[in-house]
């Protein structure tokens, strides 16, 4: 983990929220997610960090399916998947 000597990631879950949110809008998706999923776990009573952490996990099943089919075009498994959206 990037964070786990900064004494905010630790005690702020808005810190945690916020950097997930930068991480989005930079168009880093997989990393937003992975700081919203340790946020979660971090901070389980956060409802903003659980909300963010929901929508990117709808929102990147998605795009995790075509960037799948894009990497491994012979992957049968990958292509039912797409088909069934």
């Amino acid at each position: 983990r990037l964070y786990q000597d900064d004494a905010e990631w630790y005690g702020d879950s808005s810190f945690v929220w916020r950097l997930a949110l930068a991480r989005r809008s930079a168009g880093d998706t997989m990393r937003s997610l992975s700081l919203a999923a340790e946020g979660v776990a971090r901070f389980p009573k956060d409802s903003r960090l659980y909300l963010l952490y929901a929508d990117l996990v709808r929102s990147d099943g998605r795009t995790a399916i075509a960037r799948g089919v894009e990497r491994f075009p012979d992957v049968a498994e990958l292509r039912l998947l797409r088909a069934q959206e």
